[in-house]
């Protein structure tokens, strides 16, 4: 598809839906969060701050019980989805964050949600200095997201005529919609008739949308 569309489409500007990017982001660490590694690093910070040794070094208790996608982590995606669609400001980046899987995820969303390439550049950065004993999550990041960071991270797409779209639910609505139209998969309908019930669905989304920019 990506290659059909630079074809026919070579102006376009693609992006990827960033509800799936995190669910898939949030999916592999906590596969490969790297416990003992995370112990070692607490223990360190311990000793240097002679703490007695309490580390929170989790996202939410459940999330280490089952190795699959679960209801803690949907409600961890759809809060870091919730920013984008209320149009949130993440502000500047933390200096620190607690070595845990969620401190792991407010880097991530400095990374999602900056409005410069610079401070893109320094989450980025940070979030690999920190979290240098979890490689596996880094390179994961850097072999399947970085070399496409200009079609999700918001620094990059902001600059796109997107209307303020991140996600494909409004394609995968307008999909069904048109779908509705269809009686089996073979049928056919009138073309005419799908513009003019489609124009009548859309243009009050499109109006308010425009109106927003």
């Amino acid at each position: 598809m990506r290659n059909a569309i630079a074809r026919v489409y070579p102006d376009a500007k693609p992006q990827l839906c960033i509800f799936h990017i995190n669910k898939s982001v949030i999916l592999h660490i906590k596969r490969k969060w790297d416990k003992q590694a995370a112990a070692t690093v607490l223990r360190a910070q311990q000793q240097q701050q002679q703490q007695p040794a309490e580390p929170n070094n989790e996202a939410p208790a459940a999330l280490n019980n089952e190795p699959n996608f679960g209801d803690d982590d949907s409600r961890i995606v759809e809060r870091i989805n919730r920013m984008a669609a209320q149009g949130e400001e993440v502000g500047p980046v933390p200096e620190t964050v607690e070595y845990s899987r969620a401190g792991f995820y407010k880097l991530w969303i400095y990374m999602l949600y900056a409005s410069t390439t610079n401070d893109f550049n320094v989450a980025w950065e940070r979030l690999q200095a920190f979290f240098a004993t979890q490689p596996a999550i880094i390179q994961y990041l850097e072999e399947t997201y970085i070399p496409v960071v200009q079609e999700w991270a918001a620094c990059y797409t902001s600059r796109n005529l997107n209307f303020g779209h991140r996600t494909t639910s409004p394609v995968e609505s307008a999909n069904r919609y048109l779908k509705s139209f269809l009686i089996r998969g073979s049928s056919t309908v009138k073309q005419p008739s799908i513009r003019r019930n489609t124009s009548q669905w859309r243009t009050p989304t499109w109006k308010r949308r425009i109106a927003m920019i």
